[in-house]
């Protein structure tokens, strides 16, 4: 996806608003500048220190309801942007929640963990990234998680989550249908 941006000293020119050699002048510093700072929104994605190759990424904007009473985004928050990150990516794979109902099968956390490493704040933007790292094609699926600050460049959050399938409807564990092992199993980093 590319960012489309307009010189309107470019269009100026065309137009004869200003003089030759001025918007020849004008041009040259436009151009320096759009070249040290203008980068597409994959580039910067593409820029950022992932824990592991091609992430399924998320925008999130820090909500003044996440804050907590320290003054930063209270740690529940991060999970459930987490549940919201997966299922997004589940989605982008081609299995939803109404196919995990017609197959009266599911994913559901067996443990999971967080390592927290800085506050955000409200209106801080982050990346929220997540992987799919192991399938044993039959039970058992692992997912990753990295939360960046674009900004900075630095980790806010890392996650882990270990899976199993089961049926939704007696919540037991079962084995994966084909349509699990083939596209969680396709989409393993």
């Amino acid at each position: 996806m590319g960012v489309a941006k307009f010189n309107l000293v470019g269009v100026n020119c065309a137009l004869g608003k200003y003089s030759d050699n001025r918007s020849r002048e004008i041009q040259v510093h436009r151009r320096r500048d759009a070249i040290t700072r203008t980068i597409t929104e994959e580039q910067r994605r593409n820029m950022i220190d992932w824990d592991y190759p091609n992430p399924y990424t998320a925008e999130i904007t820090v909500q003044a309801k996440d804050i907590d009473g320290m003054g930063h985004a209270n740690n529940a928050c991060y999970v459930v942007r987490c549940e919201q990150t997966a299922w997004l990516h589940s989605e982008s794979l081609g299995l939803s929640v109404l196919d995990y109902q017609k197959l009266d099968r599911g994913v559901a956390i067996n443990r999971a963990s967080y390592d927290y490493y800085l506050p955000s704040f409200v209106n801080q933007q982050l990346l929220a990234a997540t992987w799919l790292t192991a399938c044993d094609g039959k039970l058992r699926l692992e997912r990753r998680f990295q939360f960046i600050n674009p900004e900075s460049g630095e980790t806010v959050l890392r996650g882990h989550w270990r899976l199993i399938c089961v049926t939704l409807s007696n919540g037991r564990a079962s084995r994966f249908p084909k349509e699990f092992i083939d596209i969680y199993g396709g989409a393993i980093v």
